[in-house]
């Protein structure tokens, strides 16, 4: 985690506070094989990082809580289904506190609500049913409500609404995406008047980098413009990022960013080789994109 003034100029990992498996099994007597996609969270200067948590089975959704934003404990897993969860999106909109994370497994895009936060979630809708999506990213603001999707093809859609409970129908104002750069690797934030939205950037396999995107939106047109390619990247004198890194979440805090990130320790070779084909997959899908787009 870490603390910017400005989050386009400052190095994002510089300085930062790294909470790492070995920390987080040494915490708890655990056997956690990883910890990702986590996401930031602050009210009344409590510090929350909702993340997935793979132990045993389908990872489940677990929280961490600091009250100054440096010193943190598990809390324990908030969210356990029998389907795997990642990509847990905390937001509070209307009074109410809300989870979009990834149900892929469960056939539909689940909104979840906080029945005692932040412990405590239930299904409050189906956002968007018979799909297997990665990674919803939802943008909920006055003027703008948006989701976008991911899916096996990486091809990347755009779904928009007049309210968060729906109904969420695909745009037509948004030309789909396909290849490397389509899949949401954090959540939509805002700088000024502007939107942004980190997307994976998988050139060297899963997990290589984040490029961050903003996002051009009227009412006719939806686009995404490359803004800063490989703002996160492997970083060869940190062995938790000495592969690549591959989510981040950005938060304005009291006129500057709260960031949270999560990167990938180099692996045996037997798993470099399936990362090498990997790559092939998202680079024979930028090379189609060409002749789609």
């Amino acid at each position: 985690m870490n603390t910017l003034t400005n989050v386009f100029e400052e190095e994002p990992v510089k300085n930062s506070i790294i909470l790492d498996k070995e920390w987080f099994n040494r915490q708890t007597a655990g056997s956690t094989q990883f910890l990702a996609d986590p996401f930031i969270f602050i009210e009344d200067s409590t510090h929350y990082i909702f993340f997935e948590h793979q132990a045993e089975g389908n990872a489940n959704i677990g929280l961490l809580t600091s009250r100054n934003g440096e010193d943190f404990q598990f809390e324990g897993d908030i969210l356990d289904e029998d389907f795997h969860l990642s990509f847990p999106q905390v937001f509070k909109w209307d009074g109410d506190y809300y989870m979009l994370p990834e149900s892929k497994q469960s056939g539909n895009v689940l909104l979840y609500k906080a029945d005692s936060f932040p412990r405590k979630w239930s299904v409050s809708d189906t956002l968007i049913k018979d799909v297997t999506f990665k990674d919803p990213a939802i943008l909920i603001s006055d003027s703008i409500k948006l989701i976008s999707v991911s899916d096996e093809n990486l091809k990347q859609t755009i779904y928009s609404s007049k309210s968060l409970t729906g109904p969420w129908v695909k745009s037509d104002n948004f030309k789909e995406r396909y290849g490397d750069e389509t899949r949401a690797g954090g959540n939509f934030f805002q700088v000024g008047d502007e939107w942004f939205l980190p997307l994976q950037r998988n050139n060297r396999g899963y997990g290589s980098g984040i490029s961050l995107y903003k996002l051009k939106y009227t009412n006719k047109e939806i686009k995404f413009e490359k803004y800063a390619e490989s703002y996160l990247d492997k970083i060869d004198t940190l062995k938790w990022f000495n592969r690549g890194m591959h989510h981040l979440s950005v938060l304005p805090y009291k006129g500057r960013f709260k960031i949270v990130f999560d990167g990938d320790i180099k692996s045996p070779e037997k798993e470099r080789i399936a990362n090498w084909k990997a790559s092939l997959k998202y680079n024979f899908y930028d090379l189609r994109r060409i002749f789609i787009e």
